[in-house]
């Protein structure tokens, strides 16, 4: 499963590759979103002004699945994926902006809200 993660930096320097974030999204069409286009979504736990975007692979036993069905109950728009906390992802990808080329691991960390277990 292909999922898409939006962080917001002020330099790409900035990345946190260690505490990288358990909250994605599975929307293919993230990237062509108002949302996405607009910069709107919430000004919570934003870190930046510039909106990064990655792409990742992960099989589905890296999900939390009690997570993200309390996330999509609650987000009914997001279509979010929320990954178990401390995980490994080995290849994931910038995508936007365009002027930055980068594939690297991360761990998952502990960012997240904290309802989740």
């Amino acid at each position: 499963m292909i999922i898409y993660r939006a962080i917001y930096l002020n330099s790409f320097d900035k990345l946190d590759k260690l505490n990288f974030g358990c909250h994605w999204t599975k929307d293919e069409l993230y990237l062509t979103s108002i949302e996405f286009l607009c910069n709107d979504i919430s000004e919570k736990g934003r870190q930046g002004k510039i909106q990064f975007l990655f792409k990742t692979k992960i099989n589905e036993n890296q999900i939390n699945e009690l997570a993200t069905a309390k996330s999509n109950n609650e987000y009914l728009t997001e279509n979010e994926c929320v990954l178990q906390k401390n995980i490994l992802l080995k290849n994931v990808i910038l995508i936007y902006p365009k002027e930055y080329s980068a594939s690297f691991s991360v761990n998952t960390g502990t960012r997240c809200d904290k309802w989740i277990e």
